[in-house]
């Protein structure tokens, strides 16, 4: 019931029948004999018409000898230079209709293309110029006549829907919406009719893409209207089919939307028609249906549907239906029948895994830990499903059994190679230090064949959560003993590297990656084997190894065998880092040439061009850059984010620049960056107290631990009076900086300054200096 993602919604898209009537020669273009005669005789590759022999009629023309001359038919208004040239592009608009009869496209185009030379106006020329591009698979060519048809024919309704649609299928979806949307709003448009169906199913379907649910509710309402009632709209009865059958419209879709959008009546009707038509997934209409009634205050018939899935035996839902189930005793006042029900329909299902783990799952959650872990012991029989394994995990984490559970987490791992399933027991286990300590010590007092890699994997990751590096360092390495298996071998490499660059082991890290390079179960896919080469060369830059930092990222373009954005900006990266800032600055001008249609590769390689010249002193070309990208991506948070902060480190356009890092906090309130900078801009603006909560929030993030950030955040303290918390930070600050003392030069030079003017003798604390950031 989900709104579809834009990935979903292109694949529907291309499918879609264009609309529009034949092209047409309207009737005051009529051609003159001697263009006609051309167009239909000529030769198709002939990009002029032929030369005609000069005859000097000044004297008239003498058709035989001795016979009196024909006068010349003198018109008595010439033509017009704009009637010449109409007359020229209604002779080539003729050769390109002929050229596409014989199917000589490519040919065709030109010719219309040569007729739009002479005629730019003409709604037909650049109707056919878009079909034609289309035809040819000239996406881009077709958007841009389309557009042009827009601006020649504002109300034109069929080049709206093509350029709408086009728009759709470049990924482009907010320019879609509104082509389309100004069609729908054409006066000449027929709102009872086949078109309008169809422009309401695609813009259903757009704002399906764009999470707009009451929009998508409203359009696709005029689709379950056309296809209940097709008279009304002239529908034929292939095109209701169509309808009907359609992934993106059929009763169930239809359904999911007004859900969505809730109306909960209309999506109870188009339930109720999937169940009748036997359309969709049954089991998934019979849920969403009894979701209908609970939402629409019918709590009864909620449990009328709901039952009907469960006698059925359907699993198609998942957990989710018994989650309905207790949401809807719940709406009945009867909660407490809840468990009693999942016992009762858990004996009759025992086949039914996802049941039984819920069961215990929920016996977990009201401590009946040996009934659950009786549940999950005869489940799991039949089973080695890896959610079972956690259920049971977080029973044995209960009864703080470390034996039991280090084999149940190792079980769940190795039943498909992830650690997804039990990611909440690791983190509650190893919020528990004694706990922690415990597992591992089961770990190991196992014997060499019990050690296996799915206990040694698991206990890395524990260590790690836990903070316990040096361990976790010892079980990777004992980890990667253990398999010969190629996909595990990648994972730990991959890992132990993070580890050890998350500890400033850059040569250590780096060394992880070229040992996974050259090991020979290193039988990796193309992208991991680069994707191994791209961190190579970040570890080797940070541990100053910047000729082979270079190298690595050599080897990992060569792998990739064509131009690859990303680790281009790799190596234009390490030019950066190590200060050769004129083959930066060249590199990355280079990207922003060669990879123009990758708008994320150049919006990248801008920012890190900008903060490349600010970093040389050059805040005005920084600036500059970043304002190009801002005017050019006006909604992108990333890029407001980075102009809003250059402004208000430079302490100006502070008001514009707090609306611009809001911009970028509501994409991602979680995001450290942005938080800093908001942080950032409110102290500039000397809202001291407003600042304080930003900083402190962006600190607690997982990527917070920058340097930058705490030095921030000991300014805002040290302006609210709390000096001995602002020289805690800097001296964090101070830590975190010390890691890449290159890109961090100008930075440790100020902490150290700040940090020298605010020591004070052994219980005294220095004045405050408002004054001294």
């Amino acid at each position: 019931m989900g709104i579809m993602g834009h990935r979903s919604v292109l694949l529907f898209l291309t499918g879609i029948v264009f609309l529009g009537n034949p092209l047409e020669i309207p009737a005051d273009e009529t051609l003159h004999a001697d263009q006609l005669a051309y167009a239909v005789e000529s030769d198709d590759d002939a990009p002029v018409p032929p030369a005609k022999p000069k005859v000097d009629l000044s004297n008239g023309l003498q058709i035989q000898p001795n016979e009196d001359k024909l006068e010349l038919l003198k018109p008595v208004k010439p033509r017009s230079a704009d009637e010449q040239m109409r007359v020229e592009a209604l002779t080539w608009f003729s050769v390109g209709r002929m050229r596409l009869k014989r199917g000589q496209n490519q040919t065709a185009l030109e010719a219309f293309k040569n007729a739009y030379k002479h005629d730019p106006q003409s709604v037909a020329i650049l109707e056919s110029l878009i079909a034609m591009s289309i035809t040819l698979n000239r996406v881009d060519d077709a958007i841009d006549y389309s557009k042009k048809l827009v601006e020649v024919a504002p109300d034109h309704f069929h080049s709206l829907q093509i350029l709408g649609r086009h728009l759709a299928q470049q990924g482009k979806i907010p320019e879609a919406i509104k082509m389309l949307e100004r069609a729908i709003a054409t006066v000449e448009f027929n709102k009872h009719s086949e078109n309008y169906v169809r422009l309401m199913r695609d813009l259903g379907i757009l704002y399906r893409a764009t999470s707009n649910a009451p929009k998508a509710s409203a359009a696709y309402e005029v689709v379950f209207d056309a296809i209940e009632h097709p008279d009304q709209y002239n529908l034929p009865d292939n095109v209701r089919r169509q309808l009907m059958a359609d992934v993106m419209t059929n009763y169930e879709q239809l359904g999911d939307t007004f859900y969505q959008g809730e109306n909960y009546k209309l999506a109870i009707s188009a339930y109720q028609r999937a169940i009748e038509t036997k359309t969709g997934n049954i089991g998934n209409v019979i849920y969403h249906l009894a979701k209908a009634y609970l939402e629409s205050g019918q709590p009864d018939k909620a449990m009328e549907e709901l039952q009907a899935y469960f006698d059925a035996q359907r699993q198609t839902q998942g957990r989710n239906a018994y989650e309905l189930l207790g949401v809807i005793l719940e709406a009945q006042g009867k909660s407490d029948q809840f468990l009693p029900k999942l016992r009762v329909l858990a004996e009759r299902d025992r086949r039914n895994e996802k049941l039984q783990f819920f069961l215990a799952e929920t016996l977990l959650s009201a401590d009946a830990l040996e009934e659950a872990e009786q549940v999950l012991t005869q489940a799991l029989e039949r089973s080695k499903d890896p959610e079972g394994f956690a259920v049971l995990a977080g029973i044995y984490l209960k009864q703080n059994r470390p034996n039991e559970l280090l084999h149940t987490l190792a079980r769940a791992y190795a039943g498909r190679n992830q650690l997804n399933a039990i990611q909440a027991e690791l983190k509650a286990i190893a919020e528990n230090k004694e706990l922690t300590a415990s597992v591992i010590a089961e770990g190991r007092k196992l014997n060499e064949e019990e050690f296996d890699f799915a206990h040694a994997y698991v206990l890395a990751n524990l260590a790690e959560r836990a903070d316990e590096k040096e361990q976790s360092e010892e079980f990777y390495r004992t980890a990667l003993s253990k398999t010969r298996v190629a996909e595990q071998k990648n994972a730990v490499y991959l890992e132990l590297s993070d580890l050890l660059r998350s500890q400033r082991k850059f040569d250590e890290a780096a060394k992880a990656l070229q040992q996974g390079v050259d090991d020979p179960a290193f039988i990796a896919d193309l992208q991991t084997r680069v994707l191994f080469y791209y961190w190579l060369s970040y570890n080797l830059e940070l541990a100053g190894q910047t000729e082979a930092a270079l190298e690595a990222i050599g080897e990992g373009m060569k792998l990739a065998g064509r131009p690859n954005g990303i680790l281009k900006l790799r190596e234009a990266w390490v030019y950066y880092h190590s200060e050769r800032n004129e083959e930066a600055i060249e590199r990355f001008e280079a990207i922003i040439k060669d990879f123009a249609n990758d708008s994320a590769i150049v919006r990248s390689a801008k920012s890190n061009l900008s903060n490349l010249y600010v970093q040389m002193g050059d805040q005005q070309k920084g600036e500059e850059i970043l304002e190009e990208v801002y005017r050019e991506n006006p909604t992108e948070p990333g890029i407001n984010n980075d102009l809003g902060y250059l402004y208000a480190d430079q302490g100006k356009n502070l008001e514009q620049a707090e609306k611009m890092i809001r911009i970028a906090i509501e994409s991602d309130p979680d995001n450290a960056a942005y938080l800093d900078s908001m942080g950032w801009v409110l102290y500039k603006r000397e809202k001291f107290e407003e600042a304080l909560p930003y900083l402190k929030k962006a600190s607690e993030e997982e990527l917070g631990q920058d340097g930058t950030i705490y030095d921030h955040l000991g300014d805002v303290y040290q302006r609210l009076g709390k000096i001995d918390l602002a020289v805690e930070a800097w001296k964090k600050a101070l830590e975190l900086s010390d890691v890449d003392t290159k890109t961090n030069k100008k930075l440790i030079e100020r902490l150290n300054e700040k940090l020298k003017n605010h020591q004070s003798p052994p219980g005294e604390l220095r004045p405050e200096r408002p004054d001294s950031p």
